[in-house]
């Protein structure tokens, strides 16, 4: 792994320790879960709901892609 890479993986470990990293996951977790297709009445209210969706699970899921895409680097080693 070069030393840019590095840096990022242990830049991002850093992050995910500080209890922002945690306030802001529990946020996102919240705005997932308050996602309500019932009230969802057109196709483009449906189309905005599944955008915010889609990016909601992305955020939510940047924690592990990134600490799985640094243990792959390791493996690769």
């Amino acid at each position: 792994m070069n030393s840019e890479d590095q840096r990022f993986f242990d830049d991002c470990r850093s992050l995910f320790l500080t209890d922002g990293w945690k306030h802001f996951q529990n946020e996102i977790n919240v705005a997932l879960q308050s996602l309500n297709l019932g009230a969802i009445n057109s196709s483009e209210e449906f189309w905005k709901a599944k955008g915010k969706f889609e990016t909601l699970l992305q955020v939510a899921g940047w924690e592990n892609a990134v600490l799985a895409a640094e243990q792959q680097s390791e493996d690769s080693e």
